[in-house]
């Protein structure tokens, strides 16, 4: 069982793949008010690590970590060679790798407690999208509560209660950091044509889609069709835009496509370790 970060007792959490996102999983517990004092990280790469404890072995890593973070990539994933875990009750591996599912993950790390994420880019600043599934019966009331905390710094935390809804997940907010850069993107490019300069025409493409963003959460539930309206006068600007526009096209268009996106993900998450 984990113990309480608010006893101020140290736990240790180790990191497996000091990638992108392992760095920006390490740098988010490490500035953490809650976790700063209360955690020790080992982290295992192919290369060395400055400022940190190291180890190199993967063994070492699984034996002294009450948590480790899977942050591999799932094609280095299927080229590990296996463990297994003779205390059940201690070390938790959290997957961050996409389309790897949590019974691939065992065969691999046999005998260990599981949790499959799917973290989407935003979490690399802690403003990120994570889904989040496993087996609450495997898990203490402190270790769930615990779990929450370090999640809830990547950005939205959300408990999936099925594991294939991380392929719905992946669809909508894995792959929806890319659809907001086509949107910002393509408004970028048409507003260079109304003679902006390409740093004016970025900073108020990025401006105007996080100012919007901002106001309507500021709102809790917000309505976009309502707030569609409050911008688009009739007779205005905005109406000119929507009639040079097919909006239904536009609506059908996305759900084709995350649908094709949903299906890909399940393609990817049904291979088996044979």
């Amino acid at each position: 069982m984990f113990m309480k970060t608010k006893n101020k007792q140290k736990i240790t959490i180790g990191i497996f793949g000091f990638g992108n996102m392992g760095k920006a999983i390490f740098k988010l517990l490490k500035n953490s008010p809650q976790f700063k004092d209360s955690v020790d990280f080992l982290i295992f790469d192919a290369k060395p690590v400055k400022a940190v404890k190291n180890t190199q072995s993967v063994k070492i890593l699984l034996k002294k970590s009450q948590l480790v973070f899977l942050c591999v990539k799932p094609q280095d994933f299927y080229k590990l060679n296996s463990f297994k875990n003779n205390q059940p009750a201690k070390t938790i591996l959290i997957s961050i790798m996409a389309g790897v599912k949590m019974a691939n993950i065992k065969k691999i790390f046999f005998g260990f407690r599981v949790i499959r994420t799917m973290p989407n880019l935003a979490l690399q600043v802690g403003q990120g999208v994570v889904g989040w599934h496993f087996d609450k019966n495997k898990f203490s009331p402190a270790e769930h509560e615990l779990l929450e905390q370090i999640f809830s710094l990547f950005g939205l935390s959300l408990y999936l209660p099925n594991e294939k809804m991380i392929d719905s997940l992946t669809a909508v907010a894995g792959s929806g950091p890319a659809y907001i850069f086509l949107f910002a993107d393509v408004l970028i490019k048409a507003a260079r044509k109304l003679s902006f300069s390409q740093i004016d025409a970025e900073k108020i493409v990025m401006q105007t889609i996080i100012g919007s963003i901002i106001y309507a959460r500021s709102l809790g539930r917000p309505n976009f069709n309502q707030l569609i309206k409050m911008v688009q006068s009739p007779g205005g600007t905005t109406q000119a835009a929507f009639n040079s526009l097919n909006i239904s096209a536009m609506y059908q268009a996305w759900q084709k496509a995350l649908t094709q996106a949903y299906r890909r993900a399940q393609e990817i998450s049904d291979y088996d370790i044979k």
